[in-house]
């Protein structure tokens, strides 16, 4: 049971809106909606691409209402992340985002859900492959065999359809191929709870699209995702492109 903000931009973001980002999740972290209304404490990271390029990957074990930055840098594509274990000790290898290369291809995810079956999605040797023990990279492996983003979004509906035998209370979750990006609404359970909205964001003149588990107080108007449905946004020429589909 986490907490999550991702942001998507045509260009390079300025080196103030990871700050401004890191910000937002901590006060989620500390505020945001928690089962026994501690918080989320149990680590916090971020992931920042520019170009499909890795610029930034950072995880740690604290409360993410101490985090802070070490160095400046501009992406175009972030994903952020504080934990509330379910699933998994408290270490780094089970904090998100959590990434994998595939085939060439770079995918990093945030999950906000449990999958109490989660074994129930890997392969023959697939659990050994596993650097932790969360049903998030074992969703990560699952999803990344999809190859791309529009694969996954059969594959998330197909999860929608097995949800008893694998014990799913949600795939809430954000993902990413290194260039596009996925925001995925889904639960079976506590539907108030596993929430995502997104809203318009204005960084120098470019606007960009940022998505949060509860909408940032002082951002706009945010609309909320339908539950068991799916944004998947890409860059164009000038902009931003954004497929609205339920699964």
């Amino acid at each position: 049971m986490c907490r999550m903000i991702a942001a998507i931009s045509p260009s390079a973001m300025p080196v103030y809106a990871p700050l401004e980002l890191v910000d937002a999740l901590g006060r989620l972290a500390l505020r945001g909606k928690s089962s026994d209304g501690l918080g989320h404490p149990h680590g916090w990271g971020i992931l920042g691409l520019r170009r499909g390029h890795v610029v930034e990957y950072h995880r740690s074990t604290e409360p993410a209402w101490r985090a802070s930055l070490d160095e400046a840098f501009r992406a175009d594509l972030l994903i952020l992340h504080a934990r509330k274990a379910s699933k998994g000790e408290v270490r780094l290898e089970n904090t998100h985002p959590l990434v994998r290369l595939v085939g060439g291809r770079f995918w990093g995810l945030a999950h906000n859900g449990t999958i109490h079956g989660w074994e129930g999605l890997l392969e023959e040797g697939e659990r050994e492959e596993m650097l932790g023990s969360t049903d998030t990279e074992a969703l990560l492996i699952h999803l990344s065999k999809a190859g791309d983003l529009q694969s996954v979004m059969e594959r998330l509906s197909e999860l929608k359809d097995d949800v008893d035998r694998l014990g799913v209370e949600s795939i809430t979750c954000l993902l990413t191929d290194g260039s596009s990006l996925l925001a995925c609404r889904g639960a079976s359970k506590r539907r108030d709870y596993y929430t995502l909205s997104w809203t318009g964001r204005e960084w120098e003149g470019i606007e960009s699209l940022v998505f949060s588990s509860e909408p940032l107080e002082g951002w706009g108007a945010w609309t909320p995702l339908r539950n068991w449905s799916a944004l998947l946004v890409r860059r164009v020429a000038g902009g931003l492109e954004v497929d609205d589909v339920d699964l």
